[in-house]
C-alpha cells in the first residue's frame, strides 16, 4: 500500500512553479524597444534625432508598471480627469510630483515624459498601485526596468538588431536569466510596417512584493502568458519606410 506520506511528497513535486501566486498582487511589466516604437511614432520628440549613442536606443524603456488589481485602472480618479486622459491630453493632467533624482532616472528610463507620459501612466495605472505614491511607483517601476536592462535579455536584443528573434529564444533567455519556466511568464508584441514585422514590445508578468527588488522571485510566482507573437525584427535606430 502506497502511503500517505509518500503521496504528499509526490504531489510536492508536481506542485507547479506559480503555486500560490493568487494571493499575491499581480502585476506586468510593459517594455518598449525605442528604435521600433518611433517607427509608428514619428512626429513624438523622443522619436527626433536618434543615433546609435542615444541611450534608449540600446536598451528597453519603460513603457509602464500596470497593477492587476480588482479595479485595475483608474483608482479613486475622477470623472473629468479620467476623460481627460482617454482623449490623450495629458499636458491637461496634474503634475507628478519627484525627487529631482528620481525625475531624473525616470526621464532616462520613459522617454516619453517628454509627452507627460508619467502623468499619464500614474493617472491610469500608478493610483491602483499597492504603494499609491508616485515617488514609490516610479522608483519601483525604474528598478525593474533596471534588472532587465542589465540581465542577459538585452544583449540578446542588442546583438539581433537587424535580425530576426523568436519568442523561443526569448522564453529561453529568461529561463537562463530568471530561473525554470520564467520564459512562460514574458510575451512579445509586434506590428507591421513597410513590409516587416517589428517586435515593440516586451510584456512580463509579475506576482509578490515590489519593493523587495526580486524580480527572479516576481516572475516565479506570476502567472503565465499566452499572447506573444511567434517571432519579429529587431529595428535598428534609424527610420525605415513607412
Amino acid at each position: 500500500m502506497i502511503s500517505r506520506t509518500f503521496i504528499v511528497a509526490f504531489a510536492l513535486l508536481l506542485w507547479p512553479i506559480s503555486a500560490g501566486a493568487d494571493d499575491q498582487p499581480a502585476y506586468t511589466l510593459s517594455l518598449s524597444w525605442e528604435p521600433a516604437f518611433c517607427e509608428f511614432n514619428r512626429d513624438l520628440p523622443e522619436c527626433n534625432g536618434q543615433t546609435v549613442d542615444t541611450a534608449e536606443t540600446g536598451r528597453f524603456a519603460l513603457h509602464g508598471l500596470w497593477p492587476e488589481s480588482p479595479d485595475h485602472v483608474y483608482c479613486d480618479v475622477s470623472p473629468t480627469v479620467r476623460e481627460t486622459d482617454k482623449q490623450g491630453d495629458w499636458s491637461k493632467l496634474p503634475k507628478v510630483e519627484l525627487p529631482p533624482e528620481l525625475k531624473e532616472s525616470l526621464s532616462e528610463a520613459m522617454p516619453g515624459t517628454e509627452e507627460n507620459q508619467a502623468r499619464h501612466e500614474w493617472i491610469k495605472h500608478g493610483t491602483c498601485y499597492d504603494r499609491a505614491e508616485p515617488e514609490a511607483y516610479f522608483s519601483d517601476s525604474v528598478n525593474l526596468l533596471d534588472q532587465i536592462n542589465t540581465s542577459p535579455i538585452t544583449s540578446l536584443f542588442t546583438n539581433s538588431v537587424g535580425t530576426t528573434l523568436t519568442s523561443e529564444a526569448v522564453s529561453q533567455a529568461f529561463d537562463k536569466a530568471f530561473g525554470r519556466g520564467a520564459g512562460s511568464k514574458v510575451s512579445l508584441h509586434c506590428k507591421n510596417t513597410g513590409g516587416r514585422k517589428l517586435i515593440v514590445e516586451m510584456r512580463i508578468n509579475l506576482a509578490g512584493d515590489v519593493s523587495a527588488k526580486n524580480l527572479s522571485n516576481m516572475i516565479r510566482l506570476a502567472q503565465e502568458r499566452d499572447d506573444s507573437c511567434e517571432s519579429g525584427e529587431i529595428d535598428p535606430v534609424g527610420l525605415g519606410k513607412p
